[in-house]
């Protein structure tokens, strides 16, 4: 008899009241987790601006903050214009004392209409853990690529037993908010029976 248990939370698969040899279940494990790293690796693809796959929907990335002048929302890649002050503000802070350095920039476009350049008219990107900032064509847990490159790649078996999860430190933090380390039932499942049969020659 032939039982197949799958731990979604730990992305677990336990092998009970198969009567093979451990070799045979080593190579099944073997097998099965190039299978899930292959359909974790697409996952990401998938879901890298949002979307639905394997039974998770991936949200896009939420909006920066909403402005208080105009009620706009500033989405996360920004690259929207900036808001300035109106004449009156500009009137009211005409004699202000400007600090020196970006604050002196800053309040100068503010409050003396004067025109900023280049970049600085529009709004930037959030800034992102590895201090890169989100653009249109940012993906989501793919700050530095690092995630989607050790996704469940570390693979411990026994002779019953396969665990796979990810050495990455804020892994868990990531599964948390869109999952990815987990066998989906009864898909990912269906697939394990199948690669276990055919390593037992059934």
């Amino acid at each position: 008899m032939l039982r197949i248990q799958v731990e979604n939370s730990e992305a677990v698969l336990a092998i009970k009241n198969v009567q093979a040899n451990a070799g045979n279940l080593r190579a099944f494990f073997i097998d099965y987790s190039t299978y899930m790293q292959g359909q974790t690796l697409r996952m990401f693809q998938k879901l890298g601006r949002g979307g639905a796959y394997r039974g998770v929907t991936g949200q896009k990335f939420a909006p920066q903050y909403t402005r208080k002048t105009d009620g706009g929302t500033v989405p996360a890649e920004g690259n929207v214009p900036r808001v300035r002050a109106g004449m009156s503000a500009r009137k009211r802070n005409s004699g202000r004392q400007f600090v020196s350095g970006a604050g002196q920039d800053m309040y100068s476009r503010q409050f003396t209409g004067k025109k900023s350049t280049g970049k600085e008219r529009t709004v930037r990107g959030r800034l992102r853990p590895s201090g890169k900032r989100v653009t249109s064509q940012s993906k989501l847990m793919q700050d530095t690529g690092q995630l989607k490159s050790a996704a469940l790649n570390r693979v411990n078996m026994s002779d019953t037993r396969l665990v796979m999860d990810t050495s990455t430190k804020y892994a868990g933090y990531q599964n948390q908010l869109r999952p990815f380390a987990f066998f989906e039932v009864p898909r990912d499942l269906a697939v394990a029976e199948k690669i276990l049969n055919k390593r037992l020659g059934k």
